[in-house]
């Protein structure tokens, strides 16, 4: 690979869009951005249920609203993934991939 595509592939991003869902169903987004390209199939082996994640276990902020009631959890969900160029990012995307299989084997809810 010439230095300008691995310029290039250092410079891709993927913006990921995550969702904390209530048991009310009130709903509450955020992002992150992971350097590298990945998609929801690139994680769903290692999600509770293959959909849920928490996030302070990967190190992402949790997305509950500060004052707690009682139908408020932990488990957040993957909804969007979409292709950036950028040099800022949250996570690397092995990084990511290695904090998330980390979590899934050792029990999200520890």
């Amino acid at each position: 690979m010439n230095h300008a595509a691995k310029m290039n592939a250092l410079e891709t991003l993927t913006e990921v869009e995550y969702l904390y869902r209530d048991a009310s169903n009130y709903k509450y987004w955020g992002t992150f951005l992971v350097r590298g390209i990945i998609q929801k199939s690139d994680l769903r082996n290692f999600l509770f249920d293959s959909e849920f994640f928490i996030p302070f276990r990967i190190g992402a902020p949790g997305l509950q609203p500060p004052q707690r009631k009682e139908d408020d959890h932990e488990l957040h969900s993957f909804e969007g993934f979409k292709p950036l160029k950028g040099k800022q990012f949250d996570f690397d995307r092995p990084d990511l991939l290695e904090k998330l299989e980390f979590a899934n084997k050792n029990d999200w809810f520890c």
